[in-house]
């Protein structure tokens, strides 16, 4: 997707709201200007597509991310809505230490990492479904999902020199040693953007073909942050699948894995 670029990126501490707090007139500024952004966006996420409408009169899964990190910046253009997949792309460090390996540094060039993360909300609520309403038909998508699955998580090793990076390239280059690389990756990110602004700026440039998948056997990173399961709303609600460019989504991943999944 072309909507908006998806590059992992650490948070800048010195904005953080557990450091500064947001004061009532603050809250109560960005409540409303979420929702007015949310509106606007129809409820779907502008990095993957996938639309989580509103249930119980209440959004489920929906966020809002401050696109410049200051979460006092509440003007329209510094808002974009993100479903919780796509905003955790955003804070690398703080959601490698909540889910671990569930979040896995892989090499796929094929698919930008818009339709990567649309395939792992798809495989999710396949497994799912499923689980819930066992029948032929879905036993057989989820079996192919998982078959997926399985050819991803492989592409967790990189070339010994894939990073060419003008600073610690040879500390980038040693994510493929480390077991927990998402965290490793996450504090190599930190580091740059204190001591190297520039090449983290360009980050994109030289991340290539680098993707984070999100494990869709994990059920925890399908929640809100209420806790509210986010799968089984996607398979109660027929409006998941109706957002922004998620047909094109579709024909992207289809050309690339042909077979596998439909």
């Amino acid at each position: 997707m072309d909507a908006f670029s998806l590059i992992p990126s650490v948070s800048d501490g010195s904005q953080s709201r557990l450091k500064r707090p947001l004061s009532r007139l603050d809250e109560l500024g960005f409540l409303r200007a979420r929702e007015e952004r949310r509106k606007r966006d129809g409820y779907a996420c502008q990095g993957c597509g996938i639309r989580l409408p509103k249930r119980d009169g209440r959004i489920a899964g929906i966020e809002v991310h401050h696109r410049n990190g200051n979460p006092r910046d509440n003007r329209e253009e510094n808002l974009i809505s993100l479903c919780p997949l796509c905003h955790a792309l955003f804070h690398i460090g703080l959601f490698a230490r909540r889910f671990g390996k569930s979040m896995r540094l892989i090499h796929c060039p094929e698919l930008d990492q818009g339709d990567l993360t649309l395939l792992s909300w798809t495989s999710a609520i396949l497994f799912k479904n499923a689980e819930r309403n066992p029948s032929e038909a879905g036993e057989r998508l989820a079996g192919k999902a998982g078959r997926l699955r399985g050819m991803l998580l492989a592409r967790c090793r990189f070339p010994e020199t894939y990073f060419q990076a003008p600073e610690d390239t040879a500390l980038l280059n040693s994510l493929i040693m480390e077991e927990d690389s998402l965290a490793f990756f996450g504090s190599v990110l930190g580091r740059l953007k204190r001591r190297h602004r520039r090449v983290y700026v360009h980050r994109g440039e030289w991340l290539g073909g680098l993707r984070i998948y999100f494990d869709p056997k994990d059920r925890e990173l399908f929640r809100d942050r209420g806790g509210a399961d986010l799968l089984t709303v996607c398979l109660e609600e027929a409006e998941w699948q109706a957002g922004k460019n998620w047909g094109e989504s579709w024909e992207a991943i289809g050309r690339q894995f042909a077979g596998q999944l439909v």
